[in-house]
């Protein structure tokens, strides 16, 4: 019995310690919040005002084509600017008075039925849902995005998409001009015939490898620092990317595809007709992705 209440006593204890780091998870996680947006905010800003202050004049004084400057720019812009709208555009919240623009655009089938949504108390169109996180139904609901605060769903997709490729060229583009004026850098300063010396111990170090990155990342910190975020940020959402362009070529959500594995016990020609908004080739899917805006308000 003392054993039984010492380890209830441990319990209630660890529990009431572990109860802040559960309400922050799910503060942040399943409640609508503008960390992610700050986040995002930041590190984008920290990172493009790095490059300006650190990369713009070493391309005016030649390490790079001047044209980058304005390329650089344009890049800039365009992916905080699609960031933005991604955030602002409504993603086709369905209310009582809109449901009439929704209810027609895509038929019902295998999966969507005559389903009542037990909070809004509205038949759900069909490729809709509920998000549990803004409370409301969304139309083509594909889904809830903690970086621009809100769903993704039939009006504001192409914007998504648009966001996710932008963000990647962006990317790529960094890790090439910053490689292109790294290498200059190499190459006008003769690093591989250089003897570096280590600052602690005052020896002399012949140039490697090694000697040359370990420079290049103390004496470059903000162009080095600024490259490595573009690599893993690049690579990260690249994959989500082709995901996602890979969804719009067979005209699925993010959501249906958690559907579709509740029918995945059927045989392989039942399974194939559950794809049932797809129209078979990649090109009008893709269309189907920028026009379902225009098609939800007819």
């Amino acid at each position: 019995m003392a054993f039984r209440s010492f380890s209830r006593r441990i319990f209630q204890l660890f529990r009431r310690f572990c109860r802040p780091f559960a309400n922050g998870f799910d503060y942040l996680f399943n409640k609508k919040n503008p960390i992610f947006q700050v986040t995002y905010m930041v590190v984008i800003g920290c990172s493009q005002c790095g490059f300006i202050w650190k990369a713009w004049p070493l391309i005016e004084r030649g390490f790079a084509p001047r044209y980058h400057l304005i390329g650089s720019a344009i890049c800039m812009f365009l992916t905080v600017g699609c960031w933005i709208l991604c955030c602002l555009v409504e993603p086709g919240i369905i209310t009582k008075k809109s449901i009439s623009r929704f209810s027609s655009v895509y038929p019902r089938g295998i999966l969507y039925g005559k389903d009542v949504c037990s909070t809004c108390q509205i038949t759900k169109p069909p490729r809709s849902k509920h998000c549990s996180i803004c409370n409301v139904c969304v139309a083509k609901f594909d889904h809830h995005c903690q970086w621009i605060n809100q769903c993704v769903g039939a009006n504001n997709y192409v914007f998504f998409l648009s966001f996710l490729i932008l963000h990647v060229w962006m990317c790529f583009y960094a890790i090439y001009l910053l490689l292109l004026i790294l290498s200059e850098i190499f190459e006008r300063e003769d690093l591989w015939n250089a003897t570096f010396m280590n600052a602690s111990t005052g020896e002399r170090v012949e140039s490697s490898y090694t000697t040359i990155l370990m420079y290049l990342r103390f004496q470059y910190a903000v162009l080095s620092g600024t490259l490595f975020l573009a690599i893993v940020m690049g690579f990260v959402l690249a994959l989500f990317t082709v995901y996602h362009l890979y969804l719009a070529a067979t005209n699925v959500t993010t959501n249906e595809t958690y559907k579709y594995q509740q029918f995945s016990q059927l045989g392989d020609r039942q399974y194939r007709q559950t794809v049932e908004y797809s129209r078979n080739r990649y090109l009008p899917n893709f269309r189907s992705v920028s026009v379902s805006r225009s098609s939800a308000r007819t």
